[in-house]
């Protein structure tokens, strides 16, 4: 039994020894587990410092983008208010360039209207001033005609005449 006991015993310090051993290579585990556990909590808050300064660097970012966007559609609001107003100012005035080209045609055609009457009119002046002429020309000659037939008719009577027979200076046809 004590045999038995002995090696019962020795059994037990074996095992024993052999847990001793196995609970000193679990502590050791433990250390490099806890170490390699501190290792990588520290790199993931340094992993984690980094995120959030990237986190906030790319939220600037996007406040810087979403601000210069936002002023990009204000500008492009009122640039295409600008323009719209500008078209609508064009649009007018061309409607206005073309009414008041409309009304300088009329008038272009209403000049040359009277320009064809004012020529009408001169041809027709020179017309009636060589009707004019001819007529006077016909008149005074035929004036001139009748002029010497009754100036010869005329004359032809005065020797008849009683006044004329009379001898007295106080006629004014008295002749000596």
């Amino acid at each position: 039994m004590r045999n038995e006991l002995q090696v019962e015993k020795d059994e037990i310090a074996e095992r024993l020894d052999e847990m001793g051993r196995a609970g000193a290579e679990q502590i050791e585990l433990n250390k490099r587990s806890e170490a390699e556990i501190s290792r990588m909590r520290k790199e993931m808050e340094k992993s984690t410092i980094q995120n959030n300064a990237a986190l906030q660097e790319l939220k600037k970012k996007n406040a810087d983008v979403t601000t210069s966007l936002s002023e990009q559609i204000e500008l492009n609001k009122r640039s295409e208010a600008e323009i719209s107003r500008m078209r609508k100012e064009m649009e007018k005035s061309t409607i206005q360039n073309n009414a008041a080209l409309q009304e300088l045609k009329k008038k272009n055609a209403d000049v040359t209207t009277l320009s064809e009457q004012i020529e009408l009119n001169k041809r027709s002046e020179a017309e009636i001033s060589r009707s004019e002429a001819e007529i006077s020309y016909i008149f005074i000659s035929k004036n001139f005609d009748v002029f010497h037939y009754l100036k010869k008719i005329f004359l032809s009577a005065i020797p008849e005449m009683p006044i004329y027979k009379r001898k007295d200076k106080h006629y004014p046809l008295y002749k000596s």
